[in-house]
């Protein structure tokens, strides 16, 4: 007992945080090497196939005469 009256000791519980903190950067250090794993992959793909179809059909609704493009829409079908 003291002046301002009786004090009870709190039990102070104290998660374990390391396990999760542990859990998330695994979780982060996997996430990251799939992440970097793929990239060439979906890079590579954009290179060689996304954009030359992307061009492609662009370029299907232009009529080019060599130096100039004209868009003619759908006639060319």
């Amino acid at each position: 007992m003291n002046a301002l009256g009786d004090t009870k000791q709190a039990k102070a519980t104290v998660p374990p945080v390391r396990v999760s903190l542990r859990r998330m950067t695994m979780r982060r250090r996997e996430t990251l090497t799939a992440f970097f794993s793929l990239a060439p992959a979906f890079l590579l793909m954009a290179v060689l196939i996304w954009y030359p179809l992307a061009t492609a059909v662009y370029h299907s609704f232009t009529q080019w005469d060599g130096l100039q493009t004209m868009w003619i829409g759908l006639q060319n079908y």
